[in-house]
């Protein structure tokens, strides 16, 4: 049971990573187109010392939370309407195999090792469905966050 609990909470984060994507390196600016075609400003997305990776119009923020509470930051920009889909432009960013993500952005996690993998969240919340799933939102933060699992 505790192995198909384990399993399952790996899928869902390799489903919320598989499908992100957003390349290059581009300007910031704080304009973020939504789907549909809206012009939303988001503040959020823009701040200093931040990395601006990618090309296209929508950008968002997004980071990655270690285990020793350090993070990486990043401004995604991209053209994708959802955060898998930016991410997943962004070549190399993410891996993972069998439907769980082990390595974001060069930092890899193997749970069966220490029992540990990227969570990804919206808002500082635990998304239960794929980053694929999720549409870009102005003034919402995205991250993968290290999580050790209890189980």
């Amino acid at each position: 049971m505790k192995r198909n609990l384990t399993a399952i909470l790996l899928s869902l984060a390799l489903a919320c990573v598989l499908l992100l994507s957003a390349c290059g390196s581009a300007a910031g600016n704080s304009t973020t187109t939504a789907n549909a075609g809206a012009t939303l400003t988001s503040s959020a997305a823009i701040s200093e010392g931040v990395r601006d990776v990618g090309q296209g119009d929508t950008v968002f923020p997004f980071e990655i939370q270690f285990k020793d509470g350090t993070a990486e930051r990043f401004n995604v920009h991209t053209d994708k309407r959802t955060v898998g889909a930016a991410l997943l432009e962004l070549e190399g960013y993410v891996k993972g195999d069998n439907g769980v993500i082990h390595t974001v952005n060069g930092h890899k996690l193997d749970y069966n090792t220490d029992h540990a993998f990227w969570e990804f969240r919206t808002d500082g919340v635990a998304t239960f469905i794929g980053a694929e799933e999720v549409e870009i939102k102005a003034g919402e933060k995205y991250a993968f966050v290290y999580t050790e699992s209890t189980f």
